[in-house]
């Protein structure tokens, strides 16, 4: 029997995503849950995510109390190319309700890659755009020596106040370890620098940390921008 060329590549792209499928599944999955966020009622709601590696993601959105629920595809992600989505065109509920914020990640190595995360409501924000937000907000470098020092960047649109909080680990239960309010950021890339101590000045131990930065215009009809980003300190 006499097997055409069409069908050996169709039959080796499936085997091909087979495989994709089997690795991604064999790693234990990462998730990481970021803190209840704050949205407005009748805006849209869009993300973009990047990582460093080879991973499937996903984003998920739910109401914190009732049913409703928005999640992203899951995506194939490879490393810096960032990919984005509009979650919904009309978020429900009241203005300020907040909505738990989770992500799930099955990576094909045993390393865990580190993911950056925007969630914006800016209306006229073009997904790429959004891509490219999130694809500068990584913290620089990764992984960070403990004895140096490192960066975030911050690619604005607007003049902003921002906020950054950061936590040990995946999650981001109980108190932070870091937290800082820079007013008077100005539009265009910005870094905000971290040297790696808690706001007591101690050092961090090596490890992983996870990062929100809360990026609100000067004008108040504007939403704010939602930054997280995922890193290894060693």
């Amino acid at each position: 029997m006499t097997i055409s060329r069409r069908r050996c590549l169709l039959q080796g792209a499936a085997l091909a995503s087979a495989t994709r499928t089997m690795f991604a599944q064999a790693e234990t999955p990462v998730i990481l849950r970021f803190p209840d966020v704050p949205f407005d009622a009748g805006r849209p709601l869009k993300v973009a995510v990047s990582t460093s590696g080879f991973t499937s993601c996903q984003v998920q959105v739910q109401a914190s109390t009732g049913p409703f629920k928005l999640q992203s595809r899951e995506w194939g992600t490879e490393p810096d190319r960032p990919n984005s989505t509009v979650l919904t065109d009309k978020m429900p509920g009241a203005d300020r309700e907040k909505f738990q914020v989770s992500a799930v990640m099955r990576p094909t190595r045993k390393k865990i890659p580190s993911m950056s995360l925007v969630l914006s409501q800016d209306g006229a924000m073009d997904p790429k755009r959004l891509e490219q937000v999130a694809q500068r907000v990584r913290f620089v470098q990764d992984p960070a020596p403990v004895a140096a020092e490192g960066h975030f960047e911050l690619d604005l649109s607007l003049a902003s106040d921002v906020e950054v909080s950061i936590w040990r680990g995946e999650s981001t239960h109980g108190v932070p370890l870091y937290t800082v309010r820079i007013p008077n950021v100005a539009r265009g890339v910005n870094p905000v620098p971290w040297d790696l101590r808690t706001s007591r000045k101690a050092k961090v131990a090596p490890g992983r940390y996870l990062a929100w930065l809360v990026c609100s215009p000067k004008d108040p009809q504007l939403s704010a921008t939602n930054m997280f980003s995922t890193f290894g300190v060693v």
